[in-house]
């Protein structure tokens, strides 16, 4: 078994141990997980042998249709299930929050874990399965529920299988991004920028 892809899915669920059990980032548990965080990228990008692109010039455009395609599909599914009116301001507000998100997650999820699962087995569809779960875990105690959580497994599969198979982490990102915005925007009626942000910063928002 590869030993620095084992060490880099210990560190990531030592992250998720501590992400469960920590409120707020700048607290002493959460610099923990923040410091975790960067060993495991430290690792990845350190040991390069280990890690394949995430970037393919020669499917970039061809992948692109089919995780685009995925996401308009999905959001076409929230247009229909949609409980708030449609605040335009607040998606343009909401996205670029999203995709940063969508950044962070799909570089830890995908690149760091995923990628550190299917080097350290070697098994293709078991890896993805397990990503997915960690996945999971790591919106337990948010209120969401199971059917969400199910959406969310089904989705982290079909983004597994798109990053093992392409390797075009840009799209994930931009996926991540509308799709989150899409169901906070049409579905969720708590305000996710005075929830993700402070009110410093949420003064300095546009009003929608």
């Amino acid at each position: 078994m590869d030993p620095i892809s084992l060490a880099i899915i210990i560190l990531c669920f030592s992250v998720l141990i501590i992400y469960l059990k920590t409120k707020k980032y700048d607290s002493p548990p959460g610099i923990t997980m923040i410091v975790l965080v960067a060993a495991t990228i430290f690792l990845k990008l350190y040991f390069k042998g280990y890690a394949s692109n995430i970037f393919n010039a020669r499917n970039f455009l061809s992948s692109g249709l089919i995780v685009m395609g995925a996401t308009l599909f999905i959001c076409i599914l929230l247009v229909l299930l949609r409980k708030n009116r449609f605040r335009p301001g607040y998606a343009l507000t909401l996205l670029p929050l999203y995709i940063f998100f969508g950044f962070l997650q799909q570089l830890f999820f995908q690149y760091i874990f995923l990628e550190s699962a299917y080097s350290a087995t070697g098994l293709f569809w078991p890896s993805i399965i397990i990503s997915a779960l960690f996945y999971i875990l790591f919106h337990l105690g948010h209120g969401f529920d199971t059917k969400f959580k199910i959406s969310l497994f089904l989705l982290d599969i079909f983004w597994g299988y798109y990053y093992l198979t392409y390797h075009n982490l840009f799209w994930l990102v931009i996926s991540h991004g509308v799709g989150a915005t899409a169901y906070y925007v049409l579905i969720i009626k708590k305000d996710m920028i005075k929830t993700r942000l402070s009110k410093n910063i949420t003064r300095l928002m546009p009003k929608y």
